[in-house]
């Protein structure tokens, strides 16, 4: 792995950490569900890129692994929140009706497509300059 693959890789986690605290991390569970379908849709090629060996398309998966840190962080300590109408006055609830758990979910496996995406991307880097050599 050379130094521009290295610098490479640092830029796209890097501005994939900030587009998630400032961007993402900012609507959290407001995210609209097609910002979700398209993160989810870019973890998904990221994947394929990584099993295709298509660095250029695996590197999306350090990216979108780095934005999405902050919004799960955010969304774990409300969605595990019981319904204002379901408990006493003076404890912590979520109020409101709308549902918070598909967006949960869907964050969840963007972040999870992402960690595989960034593994196969770490393989088909370490393992490009041994081809290479060979």
């Amino acid at each position: 792995m050379g130094l521009a693959a290295v610098a490479r890789l640092l830029l796209y986690v890097i501005a994939g950490g900030l587009v998630g605290f400032l961007l993402l991390g900012e609507f959290a569970l407001a995210t609209f569900l097609p910002v979700l379908a398209v993160l989810t849709t870019i973890a998904v090629l990221s994947v394929i890129g990584g099993l295709r060996g298509d660095m250029r398309l695996s590197l999306w998966g350090p990216f979108l692994l780095a934005a999405m840190v902050t919004p799960l962080m955010i969304d774990l300590g409300r969605v595990g929140l019981p319904r204002c109408a379901e408990v006493h006055a003076g404890i912590a609830c979520l109020g409101g009706t709308r549902d918070v758990w598909t967006p949960f979910l869907i964050e969840l496996v963007v972040f999870g497509l992402a960690a595989v995406a960034s593994l196969l991307h770490l393989r088909l880097a370490l393992v490009a300059p041994l081809r290479r050599k060979a």
